[in-house]
């Protein structure tokens, strides 16, 4: 049975919702209201849509800048899903400001019903559900279509993985995306950044500690293997991992167990491990500074990540992202204007997504206006504040999860959904950053 054409229709005045729904029912296409741009990012991300009918306006103001940036709220969600705007404040500037962002069509209250159905039945998508994309990871771009559909095959097996991408091009991402759609889901998800432990301590960091076992350790501590148990370990970094601790590494690997250290009695290991670097591995191996048969252990399956210097065009979606993000945070509608979304296209990102994000941040928090211009990134590259620079991206971060924790009264789960980022990494970011109620 073939599905019906979904559309969504966001208006706050409930008449008028009323009014859409009824005359689509002509077509029998199925239709859903929301009365309010905060509930779009949840209910896109959970239903995918053929069109979208948009109001502009949802204030007293009447500017439309509300209606821009649910427009591009929608845009970085369901990329190619056609929107067709409507407002009873219809001014010539915003129909070309809307359709320059990438609306399909514009219509002024009251429309013209036969006009609004052909302008429908002109623009709507056939009613396929496409399959879902892992959550974390935006992009749109041939090759991240790919990715993502090897990330969501693989996600369903037990296999050792090896992510591979240039510095901040988002490997942890993707491992977030495997676990959470793996069987695995509901336990541990591990992250450990190996060449940020010393390799004296790398038994008692990855396999744990028994009492006594030396001199100050009055006490059993467990390692990162136990604690993963039953879930999924990531180990970052694993190019930077000495050869002497790549052959441990490679026993528990081969053995599936482990022992404490200071303990003779060994512990069953049930984790599946997830890898990442942004060296490469091969050349290594013929420089004699990493083990070939580990790498051969770690990697069953690889997962290439491209630099965003080969998939330029997801460049606008992923700065709308991050406005979002922010606008979701803050309270505000600020929006990318057109122009300003064809020059960073045009821009070298040699830390890849990372960096876009950080430039993203620094020009929105220092911006004042409703609307993000060239000059407002241009500006945010060289502005500081006395003789301090404010361009540090944990001083923007801790401001970030600081505000959206205060802002959603400290609820872990809204705060985490408005940051993009999961539970446990707001949790380990709430205790790097001394964050709580009191603090």
């Amino acid at each position: 049975m073939k599905n019906r054409q979904k559309i969504l229709i966001i208006d706050d005045d409930r008449l008028v919702g009323a009014s859409i729904q009824l005359l689509l029912k002509k077509r029998d296409y199925a239709t859903h209201i929301l009365s309010h741009p905060r509930h779009i990012e949840p209910y896109l991300k959970e239903n995918q849509v053929n069109l979208v009918i948009l109001d502009m306006n949802f204030a007293i103001d009447t500017s439309g800048k509300q209606g821009l940036a649910a427009l591009q709220l929608i845009q970085s969600i369901q990329k190619d899903v056609p929107v067709i705007l409507i407002t009873g404040w219809a001014t010539v500037q915003l129909a070309v400001t809307g359709m320059k962002i990438g609306a399909v069509d514009f219509f002024a209250k009251p429309w013209d019903n036969a006009k609004l159905l052909a302008s429908i039945d002109k623009f709507i998508q056939p009613g396929i559900e496409p399959e879902k994309s892992p959550n974390y990871f935006v992009g749109e771009h041939e090759s991240i279509r790919q990715l993502l559909k090897i990330v969501q095959k693989v996600s369903r097996t037990d296999a050792t993985i090896l992510i591979t991408g240039p510095s901040g091009s988002g490997k942890e991402l993707i491992a977030e995306a495997i676990h959470q759609n793996s069987s695995r889901a509901e336990q541990n998800l591990v992250k450990v950044n190996l060449g940020a432990i010393p390799a004296t301590l790398f038994e008692s960091e990855m396999f744990g500690v028994s009492k006594g076992a030396f001199t100050g350790a009055d006490r059993t501590r467990i390692g990162k293997f136990e604690k993963a148990q039953n879930g999924t370990i990531f180990l970052d970094e694993i190019g930077e991992l000495s050869l002497e601790n790549q052959v441990k590494l490679l026993r528990i690997i081969q053995e599936q167990q482990f022992e404490k250290l200071g303990s003779n009695q060994e512990q069953k290991l049930n984790v599946r491990i997830l890898s990442a670097t942004n060296k490469n591995l091969v050349q290594l191996i013929e420089n004699q500074q990493f083990r070939e048969d580990l790498y051969y252990r770690i990697n069953v399956i690889e997962i290439k990540i491209p630099p965003l210097s080969e998939r330029k065009s997801d460049i606008p979606i992923l700065a709308k992202h991050f406005v979002n993000q922010l606008n979701n945070i803050y309270g505000k509608a600020i929006y990318l204007e057109a122009p300003t979304l064809k020059w960073l296209e045009n821009q070298s990102f040699s830390g890849n997504v990372r960096e876009l994000k950080n430039k993203v941040q620094r020009a929105y928090i220092l911006s004042e206006k409703d609307a993000l211009s060239i000059q407002d990134f241009q500006q945010s590259d060289h502005q500081s504040i006395g003789e301090k620079p404010i361009q540090k991206l944990h001083d923007l971060e801790r401001k970030m999860i600081e505000r959206a924790l205060k802002y959603h009264n400290f609820n872990i789960s809204k705060s985490a959904h408005a940051l993009g980022i999961t539970r446990s990494a707001l949790y380990r970011k709430m205790e790097k950053y001394h964050l709580n109620r009191q603090g």
